[in-house]
């Protein structure tokens, strides 16, 4: 079997190292490039121990025409929001498909994107054709686009559990709580105060007290499959653990189910998973 080639962008950061981990035991991958922004060409070991002997490729900047060159077929942005959208429309003008794992084409709304990152959106064609990259939704849309905007962690499980019951009414649309737990490391390598050991041990801080970023998510693809749904309350917290991520929601009134009922009902109507090649831990 082929495999496909693939570049990471940003690999000197937690989201590449995990990215890379997945698709050094993935059949169909061929990592052909890691690209960082940081000074000099360290190895990726050097960067990242965990990867000591287990990738030989050495961090590079990125050069879309290079790329394509060398056969890559799809790039994964692991960039902080505001640098994807300057980096990769030169990749998707080259025809490299794109999975952005920051936030930069998550919200369709460019307003909405100023509103909550602080800063205008530059890239408004790749913005408007972007495409949600939670394929238990949008799989049919997924299979065809040029450029996949991935969910964050807390707005994926908050969607999922959410859509369905949303979808079919199931619930009461309003006043639903979602509280969202953390591992630390979410919040990025870089080193910041809040998230030094003293500062939250034995604390459950929230990582934006004046509104996380992800409500927008999910009122776009969960409280809006009902039109008039609304989430009263996104209660992210950090937990001074590694990556975690338990969620809960707190919603009211199953409509005319039982709760033994509405699993049953939701495993044969819920959101489909497609399948993939099986990826060995």
């Amino acid at each position: 079997m082929e495999k496909i080639k693939v570049a990471i962008l940003g690999g000197s950061g937690y989201t590449a190292v995990e990215l890379i981990k997945i698709f050094l035991r993935h059949p169909c991958v061929q990592i052909e490039a890691v690209t960082s922004r940081q000074e000099g060409t360290p190895l990726i070991g050097e960067v990242h121990p965990i990867l000591l002997k287990r990738l030989d490729l050495r961090l590079e900047n990125l050069d879309a025409d290079s790329l394509k060159k060398r056969g890559v077929q799809c790039a994964f942005g692991c960039l902080p929001h505001g640098a994807s959208q300057s980096s990769l429309p030169a990749l998707l003008d080259q025809g490299i498909r794109v999975v952005d794992l920051s936030a930069d084409y998550r919200l369709r709304d460019p307003k909405a994107y100023a509103q909550w990152y602080g800063e205008e959106h530059h890239d408004l064609a790749n913005l408007a054709r972007a495409v949600y990259g939670l394929p238990e939704i949008y799989g049919d849309k997924i299979n065809s686009a040029k450029l996949i905007a991935n969910p964050g962690c807390y707005p994926q499980t908050g969607i999922l559990p959410l859509a369905p019951l949303v979808a079919g009414k199931h619930i009461e649309l309003t006043g639903i709580i979602i509280d969202s737990k953390s591992g630390v490391s979410g919040a990025g390598r870089t080193p910041k105060l809040a998230f030094h050991f003293p500062e939250c041990n034995d604390l459950h801080p929230a990582p934006d007290p004046d509104g996380p970023r992800h409500l927008h998510d999910h009122l776009r693809h969960a409280a809006n499959t009902a039109n008039r749904a609304t989430i009263e309350r996104d209660v992210p917290q950090f937990l001074r653990k590694g990556p975690v991520r338990p969620h809960s929601r707190d919603v009211a009134g199953y409509q005319g189910f039982e709760p033994h009922q509405l699993h049953r009902h939701l495993r044969q109507s819920g959101p489909r998973q497609d399948r993939h090649p099986r990826v060995r831990g």
